[in-house]
């Protein structure tokens, strides 16, 4: 939060439009009795996190039981096993953040350090203990490994219901080699920002009995359940509240600690307020502990205040909601720098402000006086109103962004602390007519939320009336019947009980090309399952003029054709994709074209990148005609993956050019579709990034070249725990196209061996339980072909047969939209 940057912050106090958190969707559905593994872990962003971390849960009757095994080669364990020790966070440590009923409250953190240390606490109060935790640290080969069993009653409550659900996240700290702030890293199963116990910030867990599983209309309640809860949180935030009142007579008022600005849960260090009137001025006086205090910053009004120590004080004078010259802050630094701003305006100065600080045994205070003449003000009267908010920035002992805690009196969304409407209120004098006072414009508040929130409403149901007309129509107003067909098909999915998700293999194998690969995966899956899966995926590869003479690059395509027209007229589906050489370079694989400002030359006619690139999408048009000829409906996946770095020529992370891609694949659909009249093409725009995080900078929808030129949406996935991390899903749902996993398979990253005698390894079965659980709308999922260290395909992965006879699982023979 930077408190100088508040400019949109306070525009949106002013209209009663607060920045409202995003509340995470993720969901982890825990069958009773049964232990469900996840792999998920990102950094505080929603980015990369390196160290491999696996976590386990199960629960019964008694309570629940949480085993996390962190990969780690250099542990740290500095801090020693002393309880509830405040520094724990210096040593490589997990904590597990529970928040029983989904409240969106104060979360019961529980905390273990490889040394064995422990802590617990209700928000940061650690007078809370869970009475019977069993919390043991071991040292495995790999690192170290968490196990912690965490009684029902030992938290107060009682042993959950079936369906019920809680607020969760994970949160994991890991030091190199030893503690230093600029090289420890953090990371969580959810993304939390700068705020770990900000509870809109957790994800959830579904606690059910196993027959849950198989009830769909309990999996839809829950889903509800965890919509409906953040909904009622949203409404909170967005909602004016009438804050605390403190009414200031002749006598100081002493006020409680701030909490920290997203949760309300008290920071880790506390903060004391004193608040003083008399004839000439307004005295505040903070007492701030600090085990390291952290001042650096030098000069009035600087914008850097927030990477110091600091403390602020805003006032909102006559209680008036809105800009008109009567908002102020003032800001001081540990160090005694000062800021002072009216209406955000930082060359306005309080004339005669009393700025003092002073160094404590526990820390440090702040000593304020605003005199009212300075403030432009007579001394309030008997019985008027002020809003207040009081904040302050605690760097832990050095400028660290993620480190840092905001805290105030007002509960306010990152970012958002000029939301008056939040505010707390100051009374002068007396309290009997307070009420009267704030209500006016407290009301006008709550009329300006509660239209736009009827807006939203009225949006929302416009959008999914739009995306269900736009389901089922093809981009190309001339595609074939078939075509339309297997897209209604594809969008109709989600709507049935059971058989509704599609299995696709890879053909291609290292070792037999296409010809070898369906036999290795396909045919052998179906010997053994008694099915075949609904649909194949073949690969066309770069198709460079020089292999396009290769009599085994000949044999290879001809291989993949025939593959596709046999599965077809059987009453299978077949998605197609090409890896495409660099037209400009003339290079495969992963190369990321030097020449950035020449990639538009590709759209450019007369050049030669134009030229060669036409020539490319000849050869290919070569093969999809035999296709469309032999009544082949082709998932065409093209410029697939474009958000992955170092991926093909046309990626954003060599590219950075987002227009420049839409433009090729728009050029690419007309030429297709107007030209090449390939009618039997279904266009799937495909993108990418590991454990479902898009990389490259990109969202998951930049590249998107728009909907009247895409039917289908998906994302390669390869993570054993099939949970897409951020908004992925949600943003590519939104587009209003089928969804898929358009690749799919286990973790294949950096120290990936493939066994299948890992204890975290992925499971085909959990496929189909993140689809049921969690990701509804998806269609199909494409797994790929296994190479030598990597167990890919479906046959190679345990519960082969178990998934392609599950009854949500819809093969060939279901298949029979023709």
């Amino acid at each position: 939060v930077i408190f100088c940057l508040l400019a949109s912050a306070v525009l949106a106090g002013a209209e009663g439009l607060a920045i409202v958190p995003d509340p995470q969707s993720g969901l982890l559905v825990l069958p009773k009795g049964e232990e469900r593994q996840t792999s998920r872990m990102c950094g505080r962003s929603g980015g990369p996190f390196d160290p491999r971390t696996v976590m386990g849960l199960a629960w019964d009757e008694q309570g629940l039981m949480v085993r996390i095994d962190c990969t780690d080669s250099s542990i740290v364990a500095a801090q020693g096993n002393a309880r509830d020790n405040r520094a724990y966070w210096k040593d490589d440590a997990v904590e597990l953040l529970l928040d029983p009923g989904h409240r969106h409250g104060v979360p019961i953190c529980i905390g273990l350090t490889a040394a064995g240390a422990v802590t617990d606490s209700r928000g940061t109060d650690t007078g809370f203990k869970v009475e019977g935790l069993v919390a043991k640290a071991i040292r495995t080969p790999k690192g170290w490994r968490a196990n912690l069993i965490v009684p029902w009653a030992g938290l107060g409550v009682r042993p959950p219901a079936d369906g019920e659900i809680w607020g969760f996240n994970l949160k994991r700290i890991d030091q190199t080699n030893a503690f230093a702030y600029t090289n420890m890293q953090v990371g969580s199963w959810l993304p939390f920002g700068t705020d770990s116990q900000g509870v809109l910030m957790n994800g959830q867990v579904a606690f059910v009995l196993p027959a849950t599983l198989e009830d769909d209309a309990k999996l839809a309640a829950m889903r509800d359940s965890v919509a409906a809860g953040h909904a009622a949180a949203v409404r909170s935030w967005t909602s004016p509240n009438e804050g605390d009142v403190f009414v200031l007579g002749d006598k100081p008022v002493e006020m409680a600690d701030l909490g920290l600005m997203r949760s309300g849960v008290p920071a880790r260090e506390a903060t004391r307020v004193r608040l003083a009137r008399d004839a000439e001025g307004l005295d505040i006086r903070f007492e701030c502990d600090d085990e390291g205090v952290f001042a650096v910053q030098e000069g009035r009004d600087t914008v850097k205040m927030w990477k110091d120590d600091c403390v602020s004080v805003w006032l909102d004078i006559g209680h008036k909601h809105r800009i008109d010259g009567a908002m102020v802050e003032v800001q001081l630094s540990a160090g005694g720098v000062v800021r002072d701003a009216r209406n955000i305006d930082a060359t306005w100065s309080l004339a005669g402000l009393t700025a003092e600080t002073t160094r404590t045994d526990k820390g440090w205070t702040a000593h304020l006086r605003l005199p009212w003449k300075g403030l432009g003000v007579e001394a309030p009267k008997e019985g008027e109103v002020w809003g207040i908010n009081l904040a302050r920035t605690d760097q832990p002992g050095a400028y660290d962004f993620f480190g840092m805690q905001v805290s105030s009196l007002a509960m306010s969304s990152e970012g958002d602390m000029g939301a008056i409407h939040r505010w707390g209120h100051l009374a002068f004098g007396r309290a009997d007519d307070v009420e009267v006072a704030i209500k006016p414009a407290h009301e006008a508040q709550f009329a300006v939320v509660d239209q736009r929130l009827a807006g939203l409403a009225e949006q929302r149901k416009a959008d999914e009336v739009r995306n269900a007309a736009r389901w089922g129509i093809p981009a190309n107003p001339k595609a074939s019947e078939a075509t339309r067909k297997v897209l209604k098909g594809l969008a109709g999915l989600s709507q049935r009980k059971d058989k509704r998700l599609i299995l696709c293999q890879e053909n291609w194998s290292y070792e037999g090309g296409n010809a070898g690969g369906f036999k290795a995966y396909v045919e052998k899956l179906a010997e053994k399952s008694g099915k075949w899966i609904g649909m194949i995926h073949v690969s066309y590869g770069n198709a460079t003029p020089s292999d396009s003479s290769d009599p085994s690059y000949r044999s290879y395509l001809k291989d993949a054709n025939q593959n596709a027209i046999r599965y077809s007229k059987a009453g299978g589906l077949v998605t197609v994709h090409i890896n495409p050489a660099n037209p400009i370079t003339g290079k495969t694989g992963g190369d990321s074209l030097q020449e950035r400002e020449r990639i538009a030359e590709v759209c450019t006619p007369g050049t030669e990148a134009y030229k060669n690139w036409r020539k490319k999408l000849d050869e290919y048009a070569v093969l999809l005609t035999e296709l469309r000829d032999a009544g082949v409906v082709v998932l065409w996946r093209p410029l697939h993956e474009m958000t992955f770095n170092n991926c093909y020529w046309y990626d954003a992370g060599a590219t950075k050019d987002r227009e420049v891609y839409k433009e090729i694949w728009r050029q690419m659909f007309r030429y297709y579709s107007e030209e090449k009249k390939l009618d039997n093409l279904l266009w799937v725009y495909s993108v990418t990034g590991l454990g479902g995080s898009v990389l490259g900078g990109a969202r998951a929808d930049e590249m998107y070249p728009g909907s009247e030129y895409v039917d289908i949406v998906g994302l390669s996935q390869y993570s054993d725990d099939v949970d897409i991390t951020g908004n992925v899903y949600e943003t590519l749902t939104a587009l209003g196209k089928p969804f898929a996993f358009s690749e799919f398979g286990p973790g294949h990253s950096a120290g990936y061996t493939g066994s299948l005698a890992t204890a975290d390894g992925l499971s085909n079965l959990d496929l189909v339980h993140a689809v049921r659980e969690k990701y509804p709308l998806t269609t199909y999922a494409c797994y790929w072909g296994s190479w030598t260290g990597a167990n890919m395909a479906i046959i190679d992965i345990p519960d082969a047969v178990e998934l392609v006879n599950h009854p949500w699982v819809a093969n060939r023979d279901d298949l029979n939209w023709k």
